[in-house]
């Protein structure tokens, strides 16, 4: 089990506030529960892999989720009656594959402040509405690594192993800053 970072604001710096504020509550999303896989195997970057290598291991990461969400989805995210918003399913994604992106960022650097990370794209499917209340499985994976660069895959899944909705990312670590 692991903390969903951005369930937790930082005042000071107002990092994470809307998540841990607006979306913190018991008509959003009163519970989550984040799991990893314990032996996250993190690419690293600039290594080249012969084409049919890099292929295969794409296709492995695939099938296994490294992060997985449970969450309760409460009432007041429908957009329709009875149904989540899909720009919050989009916040859903971007949050889960934030948290899975600072694990793998976390299992390769050395202990310090942090790296920032911003979504540069995402496409996201629609299959099947995401009703609301309900809880969904929300599970995620790293696909590859390319520089600064990091792709992600999701989807959200209902509780009879329906796949909702699925998302491809790609994630861009920021250039250290050096100031003041």
């Amino acid at each position: 089990m692991v903390p969903f970072f951005s369930r937790y604001g930082i005042e000071h710096t107002g990092e994470n506030r809307f998540f841990a504020r607006t979306v913190n509550t018991d008509t959003t999303v009163p519970h989550i529960l984040a799991l990893r896989l314990k032996d996250l195997e993190t690419p690293e970057s600039g290594i080249s892999r012969p084409r049919y290598q890099s292929a295969q291991k794409e296709i492995a990461n695939l099938a296994t989720p490294e992060v997985v969400c449970l969450m309760a989805l409460g009432e007041d995210l429908q957009a329709h009656p009875s149904i989540v918003h899909g720009g919050f399913q989009a916040v859903v994604f971007d949050e889960a594959m934030r948290l899975l992106i600072l694990l793998h960022q976390n299992n390769i650097c050395i202990p310090g402040p942090r790296d920032i990370h911003f979504t540069a794209t995402m496409t996201i499917s629609y299959s099947a509405p995401v009703i609301a209340p309900s809880n969904v499985l929300v599970r995620c994976r790293l696909v590859r690594r390319e520089g600064r660069k990091w792709f992600t895959k999701g989807d959200i899944i209902d509780s009879a192993g329906k796949t909702l909705t699925s998302a491809e990312s790609m994630w861009v670590t920021a250039k250290p800053f050096i100031g003041s």
